[in-house]
């Protein structure tokens, strides 16, 4: 990162990205619960409209932890050097980690899974490689 300031506040997006995050997956029950009913009818409304029966809730869970990593992939890649961004991604697996070994032992109500460290991961690492590819496309620029 270049300016001082530019990271700065790149590390307060971080910041409250984390106490987001934190809020998500530590929740005491299933975050997606009040809107359950709600995605089972588009589910099945895309079903009888011709999508296929892999899109289920388990894509969309899974696709939606993508999502939820790939900001924190791009953050930590951008407050780190160029030359160490590769970290980015072990930082976020190494969380994921934490996050379902937390909910394993002091969250009866949710489930940890492998599936999640999977999805969380390359949520990370799609984040870190945006920020790569783009400073590697403004790089050349210069």
């Amino acid at each position: 990162m270049e300016s001082m300031k530019a990271q700065r506040t790149v590390i307060r997006v971080l910041m409250g990205y984390l106490v987001l995050l934190a809020a998500i997956v530590f929740w005491p029950s299933p975050v997606d619960a009040p809107v359950d009913g709600a995605l089972s009818q588009v589910l099945l409304f895309l079903h009888r409209h011709g999508a296929p029966q892999w899109v289920n809730y388990n894509l969309v869970e899974f696709t939606a932890n993508i999502a939820m990593f790939v900001p924190f992939g791009v953050l930590l890649a951008l407050i780190l050097k160029r030359s160490h961004r590769w970290f980015a991604v072990v930082i976020c697996f190494a969380a994921t980690c934490f996050i379902e070994l937390s909910q394993l032992l002091f969250l009866s109500h949710r489930v940890a899974s492998m599936g999640d460290i999977v999805a969380n991961t390359a949520g990370g690492i799609i984040g870190t490689g945006i920020v790569v590819l783009l400073t590697m496309k403004t790089g050349r620029r210069r």
